[in-house]
């Protein structure tokens, strides 16, 4: 069961990475994930 959460996770910062690259405005996409970090905390 651990393997298959961590496979899942890596899946999961793969297809956002991939998105970041295709993205023109990955600088954006990096504030709006660390706003997203900061209203979890």
């Amino acid at each position: 069961m651990e393997l298959e959460l961590g496979l899942k996770t890596h899946l999961v910062l793969w297809c956002f990475l991939k998105k970041q690259i295709q993205g023109s405005s990955s600088s954006s996409i990096l504030k709006d994930s660390r706003r997203k970090v900061s209203r979890l905390r």
